[in-house]
């Protein structure tokens, strides 16, 4: 599993298909080592998060955030060229009020990523 996965999930994430995209990175999460098997979960599980938002789902929404963020927080503020931080505060403010655009995956500049 190649790099392209991350991508792959990333495109479609922005696109708001949550569920291709947690599927997409599942396979490279599973063969992964920390630190990034906790990184790709953490991912997945935001993926997951606003898949329940968009099925009308608080409380499974709200769970899954909750892990996402804290399987994020490590790589904060940024990692693999993703803006983390701000993703994973926005992810929280739109789960608990689900009005508007969903959060996206942004890039940063590489020379501000953890990699």
């Amino acid at each position: 599993m190649s790099p392209d996965a991350l991508a792959e999930f990333i495109r479609l994430f922005n696109h708001q298909k949550y569920f291709e995209s947690h599927e997409t990175l599942e396979k490279l999460w599973k063969i992964s080592q920390p630190p990034d098997r906790g990184f790709y979960q953490g991912l997945i599980q935001s993926a997951v998060s606003l898949h329940h938002a968009m099925n009308y789902n608080a409380r499974g929404a709200r769970y899954e955030c909750d892990r996402a963020v804290e399987k994020l927080s490590p790589f904060f503020p940024s990692y693999k060229g993703m803006e983390l931080e701000s993703f994973s505060r926005n992810l929280s403010r739109y789960v608990e009020n689900p009005v508007g655009e969903p959060p996206a995956l942004k890039p940063v500049s590489t020379k501000s990523c953890k990699t």
